[in-house]
């Protein structure tokens, strides 16, 4: 998925506030989205021990990170 260009995503969460009330708040989980191969992504785009989807929206958050190419 890296190497070809279609991981657009990964925002990895943790359950401590409950977001799943039937699962322990120590499991985390993870919101992956791909790209076809016709639509290769520049870089992808991380977020790490997130708590609730709204903080999503804080830039903070983000890390973009693209895939080094052989040769490059």
């Amino acid at each position: 998925m890296v190497s070809s260009c279609q991981l657009a995503s990964l925002y990895d969460f943790e359950n401590r506030d409950a977001v799943f009330p039937g699962v322990h708040r120590s499991y985390k989980f993870s919101l992956v989205t791909l790209s076809g191969t016709a639509r290769p992504v520049e870089a992808t785009d991380f977020v790490f021990f997130a708590h609730r989807a709204d903080q999503l929206r804080e830039a903070d958050r983000h890390i973009a990170l693209a895939p080094r190419i052989s040769g490059s």
